[in-house]
């Protein structure tokens, strides 16, 4: 584009100065280009650069910065994944297929899926600095992406069935780290650990006490309903908005076993 406007200003001034027009035309074309670049940044003016994009680049469209958001939300999801595997001492080969099992069912896309089971194959391998991954994602990821992160995190523990003590330590310290409140917290754990073994275990979910009148039980509900709307994280992609459409659903189960208790029309 500095060429394409340098070469415009030549020809433009060229009949009206002649030869010295094509010197004030370079000139004037090179310091146009200059002030577009300083103004809206060289992805608008196609100058050549020898650094990579970086993530997020808010110059960038909004394709550009959903793609590397949904990337790096599987990542820190797949190595906090493979914390997780990792946190009663031992990776069983049964509990490694049903993880593999499930991010095929998260992931349909092949290519997708075969990317996740290669960041895992390769997170497995390492030792997972939690604090890092987890501040990470603190940092780079939205409220209401990482309560969605927290949630996928527990449905993968609950893979083999049951979430081990070594797990929901390791989850409750993940929560923390992902600076999430202590009522989401104990929502998201109520759909998998006390979920239909406790009376309480809908008004966990509904981050609500059983002490509650009934309009405050169905004022809870539209709060919730809002906060976990699948909506609130379709840039991470159709796979991830699948599993809160899932968790949204939970949210309304809940609702509806208060009304069968309470008798709530």
């Amino acid at each position: 584009m500095n060429i394409i406007l340098r070469l415009i200003f030549c020809f433009v001034l060229y009949p009206l100065l002649g030869p010295i027009g094509i010197l004030f035309g370079w000139i004037g074309g090179g310091l146009l280009a200059r002030i577009i670049t300083s103004i809206f940044g060289n992805d608008y003016v196609g100058t050549q650069s020898n650094n990579r994009p970086q993530y997020n680049n808010p110059r960038r469209g909004t394709g550009y910065q959903s793609f590397n958001l949904q990337y790096e939300f599987r990542l820190i999801l797949i190595q906090l994944t493979a914390a997780i595997m990792q946190a009663d001492g031992q990776v069983l080969k049964s509990e490694l297929e049903r993880v593999k099992d499930y991010l095929r069912q998260i992931f349909p896309d092949t290519n997708d899926a075969n990317e996740a089971l290669h960041m895992l194959r390769d997170a497995l391998q390492t030792n997972i600095n939690i604090d890092n991954v987890a501040n990470k994602a603190s940092l780079i990821l939205q409220y209401q992406i990482r309560t969605q992160m927290l949630y996928m995190l527990f449905d993968i523990a609950k893979a083999d069935g049951e979430i081990c003590r070594q797990e929901i330590i390791l989850l409750q310290r993940i929560a923390i780290l992902l600076q999430i409140s202590e009522a989401d917290y104990k929502s998201i754990s109520a759909m998998f650990i006390t979920e239909k073994k406790s009376i309480n275990w809908a008004y966990d979910v509904l981050e609500i006490d059983s002490n509650c009148t009934d309009e405050e039980v169905k004022k809870a509900y539209r709060k919730m309903a809002m906060k976990n709307h699948p909506d609130k994280v379709a840039t991470l992609g159709e796979a991830e908005k699948q599993k809160a459409t899932e968790r949204f659903r939970r949210v309304k189960d809940a609702y509806d076993e208060i009304c069968k208790q309470r008798n709530i029309k």
